[in-house]
């Protein structure tokens, strides 16, 4: 059954829903007369979906979307055919006159810019008094801007995609459904995981870039923290892959999980300081993180130094590199000793597989071990045309039941499957920011300042429409205190 927003008012409609009316799903018409303008700085992967969300409903809600980016080619291929509602030019973003002009002819500002250039068009939002929504992290800057932002009477929404931003709502509205219940909370756990559809898994890693591959490498650097059952756990980067966990999730399979960087910050954000135990994690299928821990304790993913003379190395050269010396040993009975496990063992293959023992010669100059290691996993890990991605989100909510006093667990998930035209992960990150602008220009969402969607007026709307597009969570009950962490 549908997890849905377990509130009266919403309880009508979760019957609609679940029935064979679906009237109350469609889009609302605008709630002005007036042309509202979508000003959105960015076109890549994280625009598609957004875009077409806003062409399709430009004419019920009196939409124009106008595109910037650098490459407006790429703008110009996404609004194709809706040019009568949408419009693509080059913006300089380095002429502060340019950007004023730009967003001032705008209703709301969207920024899928790199970081860097969020503040910026976030100061200008504020001298114009124009929304700005944005599915990036809050930055330490960006979060100066809410006295502004607030006396500005506008909202600098942040963290509206995937992870962040459907990881914070499904939160949010599993810990409504505990207090409903009266429940005393204490444990909430979410992971998330962007992968490989089953159909698709043809590699022994069971894994391909579905995102930004960068983030991939650098995953798990610094100091994975969570709480558990009132014990702080700090794990260093060399050990983040060695506490993995196994979870079986409906209509995924079987996944392991390694624990996100900072999971302590968000018992603040989520009003939970004194929760016993808080966990965020990432899912990975069975075979990934044991063999990635050992390209992390090798050294692989060093990203402090350069080697000068990688342009004409190997990869056998450069992981021998890493290994101890000796002239009668070859590099992979080296490795094999190094890391303790029999040389046809699966992760030493996963390694081989990946090249890292081939002749081939890596061609980066003066490149870091991060950045040679980006590089061959870029053509080992690259999603074929046709091949589609699946994105996994699980959460548990443990509280202590008021009526029996014993502990129950309202466990959600999501399986939300990619298509050939549109990967899971880019819908999953598009659409709730999508959703989230339409509610602001409708004046469905009131609230002013820095915000992310941890607010009920903010993911009750969203949730409840992303589940016309395949984002549903379902959910069920067990009692019982967990014993699988």
């Amino acid at each position: 059954e549908k997890m849905l927003c377990h509130l009266t008012k919403f309880k009508n409609l979760s019957r609609k829903r679940n029935g064979l009316s679906r009237t109350m799903c469609m889009a609302q018409p605008a709630k002005s007369n007036k042309k509202r303008v979508i000003l959105m700085y960015g076109a890549g992967l994280s625009s598609t979906s957004s875009i077409k969300y806003f062409l399709q409903h430009a004419k019920e809600q009196n939409w124009e979307l106008k595109v910037a980016d650098k490459d407006i080619n790429i703008s110009k291929e996404k609004i194709k055919g809706y040019e009568h509602c949408a419009s693509a030019f080059v913006p300089n973003l380095e002429n502060l006159e340019e950007i004023n002009t730009d967003i001032k002819n705008a209703d709301i500002v969207i920024s899928l810019l790199p970081q860097k250039y969020h503040d910026k068009i976030a100061k200008v939002c504020i001298r114009q008094r124009r929304n700005m929504v944005t599915a990036s992290y809050v930055s330490e800057k960006m979060k100066t801007f809410h006295k502004e932002a607030l006396n500005s009477d506008i909202i600098l929404l942040n963290e509206v995609g995937l992870d962040p931003g459907i990881d914070h709502m499904a939160c949010m509205n599993g810990m409504e459904i505990v207090q409903e219940r009266q429940g005393k909370l204490i444990g909430v756990e979410t992971i998330t995981g962007g992968l490989i559809s089953q159909e698709d898994d043809n590699n022994p890693w069971h894994y391909k870039f579905t995102w930004n591959p960068k983030n991939v490498i650098s995953a798990g650097m610094g100091v994975a923290q969570y709480i558990q059952n009132n014990q702080i756990k700090f794990i260093p980067y060399n050990n983040v892959f060695t506490r993995k966990r196994t979870i079986e999730v409906p209509g995924a399979g079987t996944l392991e999980v390694y624990p996100n960087r900072d999971s302590l910050k968000y018992r603040d954000i989520y009003e939970i300081p004194n929760i016993p135990t808080f966990y965020r994690g990432t899912f990975r299928r069975p075979g990934f993180i044991s063999a990635w821990q050992i390209i992390v304790e090798l050294g692989l993913t060093n990203d402090t130094f350069r080697i000068t003379d990688s342009e004409t190395m190997t990869y056998r050269d450069f992981i021998n590199s890493f290994l101890f010396y000796s002239q009668e040993d070859s590099v992979e009975l080296k490795l094999a000793y190094t890391i303790q496990k029999p040389l046809d063992s699966p992760d030493i293959e996963r390694l081989r597989w990946l090249g890292l023992f081939s002749n081939e010669v890596i061609g980066l100059p003066n490149a870091t071990p991060a950045e040679i290691m980006l590089d061959l996993l870029k053509k080992k890990w690259k999603l074929q045309p046709g091949e589609k991605d699946n994105i996994v989100m699980w959460n548990r909510f443990s509280y202590e039941d008021p009526v029996d006093l014993r502990v129950k667990q309202l466990i959600t998930w999501m399986v939300s499957k990619g298509e050939e035209d549109i990967s899971a992960m880019a819908r999953s990150v598009g659409l709730p920011l999508a959703i989230g602008v339409k509610l602001i220009l409708n004046g469905d969402i009131t609230m002013k300042g820095v915000r992310v969607p941890i607010h009920q007026q903010i993911y009750r709307p969203i949730l409840k429409e992303l589940e016309d597009y395949d984002i549903v969570f379902k959910s069920e009950m067990k009692t019982g205190f967990p014993n699988d962490f």
